[in-house]
């Protein structure tokens, strides 16, 4: 089902349609290992919970489910690039597992799947992978930019953060 409603966010957004387009997709993986239990991290990866330890994020609810349910529709915003609209398509409380696809318009589709499992008494492991695919020029470039070394670097500075709260209860800044 998730590649259907990626197919069709993305052809809602504005696909580029030339013959000689070839749309790229790569997928990365990277595993956080997590200071709490997954019942204590699951909450935080709803799109108001990650308010508490993502410094910036900031969605607007266009659509609530029953919270924290899967159905809910969200956009961000950042400056200079177009709004990114996101549907919480899964979000599994017994499994630990969250799903989202988010799409931006002109741009790509991108899929985000979180699987926690226990690593301890007080520990997570959380494997975290994006699917990115460019719709157009500028998805591509996305695309060619998500290397393996990229990924890992933006996944480890979200598990700084995350892990950061989970110790301490307060929000990590980001240095600009």
């Amino acid at each position: 089902m998730t590649q259907k409603i990626a197919l069709a966010a993305a052809v809602a957004a504005g696909c580029s349609t030339t013959a000689a387009f070839a749309p790229r997709q790569v997928t990365r993986t990277y595993v956080q290992s997590l200071a709490a239990p997954p019942d204590r991290i699951l909450p935080l990866l709803t799109p108001l919970g990650e308010r508490a330890w993502a410094d910036g994020w900031d969605p607007t609810i266009l659509h609530a489910a029953p919270e924290p349910g899967a159905g809910t529709v969200f956009v961000t915003r950042h400056a200079g690039r177009a709004d990114t609209l996101w549907l919480l398509e899964e979000y599994d409380p017994a499994r630990h597992r969250v799903r989202y696809v988010r799409v931006t318009p002109g741009s790509d589709v991108t899929e985000l799947a979180i699987a926690l499992e226990a690593a301890g008494a007080d520990r997570t492991s959380a494997t975290v992978s994006y699917t990115y695919t460019g719709f157009t020029p500028t998805g591509n470039a996305l695309v060619d930019d998500m290397t393996e070394e990229h990924y890992a670097h933006r996944l480890r500075q979200w598990e700084t953060a995350l892990n950061h709260f989970l110790t301490t209860g307060q929000l990590l800044r980001a240095t600009h």
